[in-house]
């Protein structure tokens, strides 16, 4: 027998299975103690150039949700911004159910406006989330033709 044979042969074998049996092992726990599906849920507050290039670069990141948009300006009910509803103002995101369910919100309303971000800003520390402000741009030309569905 080739096991009897040649001791050196029998060493690397055995060392080889024992390689394979763990590394079934770590990868078997790593699975186990993996978080399932993480995904941080998010609102946006304002309806603006940003948001529309926010929605663009995460529409196909799985680690992040929008859930709604909030803008006080108006709009009809049924606008969606890349699959996401444009779901009431400003006054009314503080009651909403997708900032509850939210961990960070987004702000994505201009300079111009400041009573609305100092407002929005308020919003969302009141809320106890985490709150990322948005860069402004120069247009919503610049994220795609079609961002606003009816």
């Amino acid at each position: 027998m080739l096991f009897r044979s040649h001791p050196v042969f029998c060493i690397v074998a055995l060392s080889m299975w024992r390689m394979l049996v763990r590394l079934l092992w770590e990868r078997a726990q790593a699975e186990v103690n993996a978080p399932q599906n993480v995904q941080n849920l998010a609102v946006v507050l304002g309806a603006q150039d940003p948001t529309a290039k926010l929605l663009k670069s995460i529409e196909d990141d799985p680690h992040w949700k929008v859930t709604a948009i909030f803008d006080d300006q108006p709009a009809s009910p049924n606008v969606r911004a890349y699959g996401v509803p444009i779901a009431g103002t400003l006054d009314e995101a503080l009651h909403s159910r997708q900032l509850a369910q939210a961990s960070y919100v987004f702000i994505a309303i201009p300079p111009s406006r400041p009573e609305d971000l100092k407002r929005a800003e308020q919003l969302a520390q009141r809320a106890g989330k985490t709150v990322i402000p948005l860069p402004q741009t120069d247009g919503i030309r610049e994220a795609g033709d079609g961002v606003f569905q009816y």
